[in-house]
């Protein structure tokens, strides 16, 4: 299990019959071997002792009787001898090539378990309280109440395993495993776990940010748009993951209409949002998870790592940035700034954000460079209604400069992105880019106004929210959710800003 357990887990944890052919059948095909031969050796003390009988008589009955029992002894000794040991090798044949059968049945199944799971990408649903992904979780017997580790096909049954209770569990994802209760798989949570009562193809993504990067206000954005507008436009079905999921949905809504967002809890390091989306079109429901990670775990050296388990099974990520927290910005436009927006900066400094956040991912995920350059990553200007951020990223100016150039720029996301790394390169950020450029291979740069004015004023009026949402997640459920949001149009790869003709980049 890769852990200790306490005492009192550990007699929580079932202790399943093993099954025949991996175990108790080969203590049988033994016991029988060595019947025969016990037998045979059992005839031939008979023999010996019948033949002293006679050692009294007459000397030529003695003879006799001596000759014969000593041919009887031989004949038992050749011919029994071959005749055991040809039935042994059958029965060890017949034993080895059943078990063999058993097996390989037991690999095929849980084969096709793993495969039927991983083309459907259903890579198990995370434990909410530790974060932990659960590949393949404890099971609780219904009868008993013990937890059963790695319920598959193997040594305690093919198709079920027999718990010590005598309850028959089912061993397989499609044979009905999925109806148990699940617990979480880390010994030090063991929680119960929601959403494995069946299929669903999960996505998970954390945004990340500095503190007061603007990743809350994002979070808001984002949920009230997909739910109220993605979902009802295109006839999705939404139900909340939990009671907690439903509260958390509640307060989204509710700071939404108030224009305020609460800031993420450090001692929790993560909201965990998360909720069941269903559409006439997937083959299997979805549950999404977006983790709203607290700027102080990428800012400070103290933070626990084992927190964050959410970075093993992400489907991509979303880095938040707060233009005030680059040196150039901030010195040019902090006297220009009400009050709330001064104080609502981001502190920490980017290049160590992202720094900090690079070392936490390899820590706790073991992702090689490559796996990690694999994964999507969707960078996020916030707070573009700030200054004359949205002159220079907003809307208007990415229409201007698709228009302006149509055949180099092939869609307004391809402007967008564009603008958006320019501003970072001319205004300090270079660092920054080139770590990104560096750890991930599959990039896009966004802008967006996830509150759309001061905090505290009037009901959020977002600008930009829903495009980098509808790129990430279209990158982890191409057949699913990305097959019917087509809101904006993505070409990727997309290039850096350097590589476009040197006379666009020379626009100021």
């Amino acid at each position: 299990m890769g852990q200790m357990l306490t005492n009192e887990q550990d007699t929580k944890i079932a202790k399943p019959r093993t099954s025949y052919f991996f175990g108790p059948g080969y203590e049988d095909c033994l016991n029988i071997v060595n019947g025969a031969w016990a037998a045979n050796y059992g005839y031939l003390k008979v023999f010996y002792l019948e033949m002293k009988k006679y050692e009294n008589r007459p000397w030529w009955i003695a003879l006799v009787s001596k000759i014969g029992f000593t041919v009887a002894m031989a004949m038992l000794i050749i011919f029994g001898s071959l005749f055991t040991a040809v039935i042994s090798i059958i029965h060890v044949i017949l034993m080895a090539g059943i078990a063999s059968v058993v097996y390989i049945a037991a690999v095929v199944l849980w084969g096709i378990d793993c495969a039927y799971r991983k083309y459907n990408k259903i890579y198990g649903v995370p434990c909410t309280s530790c974060h932990t992904r659960q590949e393949l979780p404890w099971y609780e017997c219904p009868n008993c109440h013990k937890w059963h580790t790695q319920l598959k096909p193997g040594k305690f049954g093919l198709w079920k395993r027999t718990c010590e209770c005598g309850e028959k569990l089912p061993t397989n994802f499609f044979n009905g495993r999925n109806t148990l209760q699940a617990v979480c798989s880390n010994p030090y949570c063991t929680d119960r776990l929601m959403g494995h009562d069946r299929e669903y193809q999960t996505i998970c993504i954390p945004i990340i940010g500095g503190t007061s990067a603007g990743k809350t206000a994002f979070l808001t954005a984002f949920f009230v748009k997909f739910k109220d507008n993605f979902m009802k436009d295109n006839k999705v079905e939404y139900r909340p993951f939990d009671s907690e999921s439903q509260r958390l949905s509640d307060d989204l809504k509710q700071n939404y209409q108030h224009g305020s967002t609460e800031k993420t809890s450090v001692s929790s390091g993560a909201i965990s949002f998360s909720f069941y989306i269903k559409h006439e079109s997937f083959e299997l429901p979805r549950i999404i998870h977006i983790y709203d990670i607290a700027g102080e775990v990428f800012t400070t050296a103290d933070e626990n790592v084992q927190r964050q388990k959410q970075y093993e099974y992400c489907n991509g990520f979303v880095f938040v940035l707060d233009p005030l927290s680059l040196p150039k910005i901030r010195d040019k436009y902090v006297n220009s700034l009400s009050d709330i927006d001064r104080n609502s900066a981001s502190q920490g400094e980017i290049q160590q954000v992202f720094e900090n956040f690079i070392q936490k991912i390899r820590a706790v995920s073991g992702l090689s460079e490559r796996d990690l350059a694999k994964a999507p990553l969707a960078v996020v200007i916030s707070k573009i209604d700030l200054a004359d951020f949205s002159q220079q990223l907003g809307g208007l100016a990415v229409e201007k400069l698709y228009q302006r150039y149509p055949q180099t720029f092939l869609t307004p996301m391809e402007a967008e992105d564009y603008l958006c790394r320019k501003f970072l390169h001319v205004n300090g950020g270079r660092a920054f880019l080139n770590s990104i450029e560096y750890n991930f291979k599959n990039i896009r740069f966004f802008a967006c106004s996830a509150m759309g004015h001061t905090a505290g004023t009037t009901s959020f009026t977002p600008e930009g929210v829903m495009a980098p949402m509808e790129w990430i997640i279209g990158q982890a459920d191409r057949r699913g959710i990305g097959n019917i949001w087509k809101e904006h149009t993505f070409h990727d790869p997309v290039k850096p800003w350097t590589e476009y003709d040197a006379a666009i980049c020379g626009e100021e």
